[in-house]
């Protein structure tokens, strides 16, 4: 299979990548090091999914892209490398990060863990502001499931689920947890593209955040880990089509 590459500089792909570094390098108040720039535009270039899953990155291709020298680009690169957003081929060539079935497991299998421990928490430790914000969260997904735009319905749920961490008041959990997002941003598509997820995800939001204000930890946890459960069911189907029975891990079965 032939790869496509990120790295020639008339490559439309960096057109709006050297305009947020040049953006970003004239902001009189920045503290940010080119390398820090570069980093940041190329990670959010990977999660937005305007550099998808194989994409070959080129260091000199990346420093004539974006105007800059080969430094920066090492040092973010390897950053990048660290954050596991990309990684190396087997013949050593760095690609945005494949996105495999066991990959996939891999990361809602912790996705599953976090989210569980973050719903218990949350259940122990909300008070009425935190009971608040969650509300003011489902509304929000609410209204947006209202419009059928499952991208910008993808952002408003990632927020509810940051917002349960928060209620939880554990800070590391909350930090690996926007990790695990920021993997899952990569994904290709969201799964409440798929039909008829937009109102389901919506009142599982409900019943979880019922559960949380009811301050019933084991309830709470229970509803996000099947929340999760449904929604790697439906990851899976959408990413390997030809096999889904087969692909299913057997807790889904």
């Amino acid at each position: 299979m032939g790869w496509p590459e990120a790295t020639s500089r008339g490559t439309e792909v960096w057109t709006p990548l050297r305009e947020a570094l040049s953006k970003a390098q004239n902001q009189p108040s920045s503290l940010e090091s080119t390398a820090d720039v570069v980093f940041r535009v190329i990670r959010e270039a990977i999660v937005g999914n305007t550099l998808t899953t194989g994409v070959r990155l080129s260091e000199q291709g990346i420093a004539d892209a974006l105007n800059v020298s080969r430094t920066p680009v090492r040092e973010a690169l390897l950053r990048l490398v660290s954050a596991k957003l990309i990684d190396r081929d087997d013949r050593g060539r760095l690609r945005v990060h494949s996105l495999t079935r066991k990959r996939v497991l891999d990361l809602y299998d912790i996705r599953r863990v976090l989210e569980g421990l973050a719903a218990r928490l949350a259940a122990k430790h909300c008070d009425d502001a935190a009971a608040f914000e969650l509300a003011q969260r489902n509304r929000a997904f609410q209204q947006v499931a209202k419009t059928g735009e499952p991208d910008e319905a993808a952002e408003v749920n990632i927020e509810f689920h940051e917002a349960i961490a928060q209620a939880g008041r554990n800070d590391e959990l909350l930090h690996l947890m926007r990790q695990i997002h920021e993997w899952v941003r990569m994904m290709p598509t969201t799964t409440l593209s798929y039909e008829g997820r937009l109102g389901d995800a919506h009142a599982e939001h409900v019943e979880i955040t019922q559960a949380i204000i009811a301050r019933d930890p084991d309830r709470a946890e229970r509803l996000a880990q099947e929340h999760l459960n449904r929604s790697l069911s439906i990851r899976l189907s959408m990413l390997f089509p030809e096999r889904p029975e087969e692909l299913m891990p057997e807790y889904l079965r």
